[in-house]
């Protein structure tokens, strides 16, 4: 039995191998991510926002017996941006869903930890733009399997 959270597999995963640029293509961006509470104040600090958090979980039995089962579980990473200094949101919203997209992909058959396979789902762009400074944020909903002997 594996001793790491999914999810902080999914983060570390994430953490490891994300690289984000500011507008100008050339300033590396700052990221934070975290579990799934969203920080507004973590923007005096950092670029960009992305938290991850289960969304759905299901098990499967695989055997007659019962003594090996599948979790399928889906997990929302959301990725935050605002308007900053050398940073539009919107533009910064576009880079986080590629880079997401492309480290779940790239890791799609090894993700590490307990999972055996990750995989995006679906994806969503959303703004609040009456709030000030305005927020941009995707969410890329992922399905991830493990197996485990019970």
């Amino acid at each position: 039995m594996s001793v790491e959270d999914p999810k902080t597999t999914l983060m570390n995963l994430i953490k490891t191998n994300i690289s984000l640029t500011k507008d100008d293509d050339i300033t590396p961006a700052t990221v934070h991510v975290s579990h799934e509470w969203f920080n507004s104040r973590l923007f005096k600090d950092f670029d960009a926002q992305i938290t991850v958090g289960l969304a759905e979980g299901s098990m499967e039995k695989l055997n007659v017996g019962g003594s090996w089962v599948r979790y399928s579980d889906r997990y929302r990473i959301i990725g935050w941006s605002v308007d900053k200094t050398g940073i539009t949101g919107k533009e910064m919203r576009w880079k986080l869903r590629r880079e997401i997209e492309r480290i779940i992909r790239a890791n799609r058959k090894n993700p590490g930890g307990a999972l055996s396979f990750v995989d995006v789902k679906e994806v969503i762009e959303g703004e609040d733009v009456n709030s000030k400074p305005p927020y941009w944020r995707v969410e890329v909903t992922v399905i991830t399997h493990r197996y485990e002997k019970i």
